[in-house]
């Protein structure tokens, strides 16, 4: 909002931000697979994905051309938002490879607890703490931005780590993925 775009430019920036990357995501998947290199995409995806919005900050400082700031802010957002699709899908992989079939619904449940509820818990008071410098100076907010995008983003280097840190799964567990298959999920 403090690049004072339009909600024509906002809506360009989400759709664009979300169509790409699905559509970027679909066409790489059965290539991806081929590389049995699952934990280091999701590592190094999710560390793009934290690290790549702290360029967000910068876009004020670039121009005041509103254009020019919907570009780059739908550049930066297709971005974001590339490496996290392609790594979901090297975490189910990995997942699938390191969790044996008959648990695998109760440590899917209990895998999605661990990923979802400490954002949702931190979301409440940063989100307080957005509301607090929100009305204060561009500088301030930027600030406050900018240790919150920050701190977000040294938590996924170490979670970057652990997932590292799996073991590397199997050729012979992946099933060989052709660009036919895209639609199998549809199918069934």
């Amino acid at each position: 909002l403090r690049l004072n775009l339009n909600m024509a430019q906002f809506g360009a920036i989400k759709g664009f931000a979300y169509l790409l990357p699905m559509g970027i995501n679909l066409l790489l998947s059965p290539v991806m697979g081929k590389f049995n290199r699952d934990r280091e995409i999701v590592a190094i995806g999710y560390i793009i994905r934290s690290f790549l919005p702290l360029s967000f900050l910068l876009l004020p400082n670039l121009t005041d051309d509103t254009s020019v700031l919907t570009i780059a802010a739908s550049v930066i957002l297709i971005t974001v938002h590339i490496f996290p699709m392609i790594a979901n899908n090297s975490i189910h992989v990995l997942v699938r490879s390191n969790v044996l079939s008959k648990v695998l619904g109760i440590h899917l449940s209990r895998i999605t607890l661990v990923w979802t509820l400490p954002g949702f818990v931190l979301a409440i008071p940063l989100s307080r703490i957005l509301d607090v410098y929100s009305a204060g100076t561009d500088q301030q907010f930027y600030r406050v931005m900018f240790l919150i995008m920050f701190c977000t983003a040294l938590v996924e280097i170490v979670a970057s780590i652990i997932i590292w840190k799996l073991p590397r799964p199997h050729l012979d567990k992946k099933p060989e993925l052709r660009f036919r298959d895209i639609l199998q999920p549809y199918r069934n």
